[in-house]
């Protein structure tokens, strides 16, 4: 972890990052945010505060809050979830996992808006394209 400030609570087995902080995941994520909670006993980090996940395709996720275990290799997020991948699409979910070790993602109340530059050329000009999917694998 990397942080302006940083407290330990030894007795509470937490590590806290304020302002500017970033945790490096498995396989090249990374989360920035100006809160993170780092558990040394659960070997989990997690935020309640709005967090940016970057990974090394370039995919840029802004979540609410989020917990991560270092054990299991899961983020995991609830609430205002956008996904911004790396062609310019915007995915929007309600609950979001993703499996770092596997680079794998799962989610719930999907709702995608393409980049209309990605899309058949006679598509793009007549409709916004975009689709909406309970779950997303």
């Amino acid at each position: 972890m990397t942080t302006d400030r940083i407290e330990h609570y030894k007795n509470e087995n937490k590590i806290i990052g304020y302002e500017n902080s970033k945790v490096y995941l498995n396989k090249g994520y990374i989360v920035s945010s100006d809160s993170l909670i780092y558990d040394t006993i659960k070997k989990e980090v997690k935020s309640n505060e709005y967090s940016t996940l970057i990974d090394l395709d370039g995919n840029k996720l802004d979540v609410d809050m989020f917990e991560y275990s270092f054990i299991k290799k899961i983020f995991a997020s609830i609430g205002d979830i956008k996904l911004l991948d790396s062609i310019d699409n915007k995915h929007y979910f309600d609950e979001l996992f993703i499996d770092t070790e596997n680079n794998k993602m799962i989610g719930s109340n999907v709702r995608v808006d393409l980049n209309r530059e990605n899309v058949n050329e006679t598509y793009s000009k007549e409709n916004e394209p975009r689709f909406v999917a309970n779950s997303s694998i």
